[in-house]
């Protein structure tokens, strides 16, 4: 301890000091400094940067020596090469004035005569301390942190940087303090995590985990990680709430798909939810005969645009939802938070479903709306003779223009298939899903495909047969009934898609 003080109080140290403090396994910020040779703010500056990282015990940082000792190196080997380039750019003698620092310019009364009564040796000093300060930050090359990268969508997958860190996936009681700290993104305190430890699949275990107990887990993921991909920063615990209440959570920069889903989903509902409003406030309006606001003027535009832009998000989030949250595991935190993860997933499947639907229908009314204006202003242009002729000959009559009946382009073609698959998305997680079945056959009836309708109707009444012993809802047998009717109707052959 008697070299610590001598070590910070003295600002020049000598080698053999320097080399003792780099041996050491963990520093504080003023030893780093003076192995740096710079300012203690400056090291305080790169730990809150995270260019360097840290642990912070007692309101005192706590820097890893592996971090600085080749720097350590690299500074005693060029310490003497940058003293003498110094002294030979700055001359010190009482005739010649050393140059002003570009950080504190002396342009006071007060400044002048305080260098005129020998404050030159002070401003040498604090310009030799920014010098080697900019000179070592420029050849010292910046380490940046280890990414964390977490999927726990489908079975869960531990990366660091590249690393796949298989052994914490293998180990049941560390992969679920990194899955429950991912669950809780602001972090849980000892006793909360080893709460959420002790509580088993179907009941509560009699014994619960103590804290020391989580500590010492802990520190084994921290050490299974260090001795894998050389960083232990892969749990955080920064003391909260007076000594021993240890706060863990994952970095800052950790990546999880978990949060990705929900910040996306999180973004279209606002979307929706916006929209909703300015048209609910549009037809308040229009209803009351009162101008809208000044920037209200196409609200319909931007209500469009919303819905599309949280369509969009919505696909993003769907697309990474791979399985089950934390497929296979005995926890009961991450057992509900699976469940309730998948019926959002499901909910959000069918939005993106009846999104796509509702933008088919509207073209294909659209398209038939357009073939009725085409044959009444063809009726028009012959003078009605058109309609004497369907009078005499019915088979020559215009068909009534129904959206099934008009020929199906290649833009509504994909449209409807999206909705199909999204649809699809749905059943694959929810097997007894009627409102599912009954939109998917409504798509292969627009699509063409007889044979797809008869299948989706077998599956829901095979299903509902093999584990409810019960037989299709009503509404889903007339469902299928429409369906083959609108495929009656259009004249549509089997085809397969």
């Amino acid at each position: 301890m008697a070299m610590y003080a001598t070590a910070v109080d003295n600002p020049v140290t000598p080698y053999r000091c320097l080399s003792h403090l780099a041996s050491l396994p963990v520093w504080t910020a003023y030893e780093a400094a003076l192995v740096l040779r710079c300012h203690v703010a400056t090291v305080r500056r790169e730990l809150n940067r995270g260019a360097i990282t840290g642990v912070r015990i007692a309101n005192e940082w706590r820097i890893p020596a592996s971090q600085f000792s080749a720097l350590a190196k690299a500074l005693r080997s060029l310490e003497h090469s940058e003293q003498r380039n110094f002294a030979a750019r700055v001359p010190l003698n009482n005739d010649s004035t050393p140059p002003l620092s570009p950080v504190t310019p002396v342009t006071s009364r007060a400044s002048r005569a305080s260098r005129a009564s020998g404050a030159s040796i002070t401003a040498v000093t604090s310009r030799t301390a920014v010098t080697q300060s900019a000179n070592h930050s420029a050849t010292v090359p910046k380490t940046s942190r280890p990414v964390l990268r977490i999927s726990l969508l489908g079975h869960p997958q531990i990366y660091i940087n590249d690393i796949r860190m298989d052994g914490l996936e293998r180990s049941n009681r560390r992969s679920q303090v990194i899955q429950l700290l991912a669950l809780h993104r602001g972090g849980l305190s000892g006793p909360q995590l080893a709460s959420s430890l002790s509580i088993a699949r179907h009941r509560y275990e009699e014994e619960s985990l103590t804290p020391h107990y989580v500590r010492t887990l802990v520190c084994a993921v921290r050490e299974q990680a260090r001795k894998k991909a050389g960083w232990d920063g892969i749990i955080e615990s920064p003391i909260k709430r007076g000594a021993g209440q240890h706060h863990y959570k994952l970095p800052d920069n950790a990546v999880c798909d978990l949060w990705e889903f929900e910040d996306r989903l999180d973004q279209a509902d606002w979307l929706l939810a916006r929209a909703a409003g300015a048209l609910r406030a549009s037809m308040a309006s229009k209803a009351s005969g009162l101008p809208g606001l000044p920037g209200d003027s196409a609200p319909d535009e931007m209500q469009v645009d919303a819905i599309d832009v949280a369509a969009a998000l919505r696909e993003e989030a769907l697309q990474l939802y791979k399985g089950e949250f934390c497929e296979g595991s005995t926890n009961g935190c991450l057992v509900q938070a699976a469940r309730i993860l998948e019926e959002r997933y499901i909910h959000s499947s069918m939005q993106q479903g009846d999104y796509w639907r509702t933008i088919a229908l509207t073209w294909q009314w659209a398209q038939a709306a357009r073939n009725s204006f085409a044959a009444v202003a063809a009726t028009a242009a012959t003078g009605g003779t058109g309609t004497a002729r369907a009078a005499r000959d019915p088979m020559h009559a215009p068909a009534r223009p129904t959206p099934s009946a008009c020929s199906i382009g290649p833009e509504v073609w994909t449209i409807w298939r999206e909705a199909l698959r999204n649809y699809e998305r749905v059943l694959r997680v929810d097997n007894y899903h009627e409102e599912a079945y009954i939109h998917a056959m409504e798509c292969y009836a627009h699509l063409g495909n007889a044979r797809g309708v008869d299948r989706m109707f077998n599956r829901c009444r095979e299903v509902l047969h093999a584990d409810l012993s019960q037989a299709p809802n009503v509404v889903v047998v007339r469902a299928y009934r429409e369906c083959k009717n609108l495929l009656r109707r259009a004249g549509t052959i089997y085809i397969s898609v």
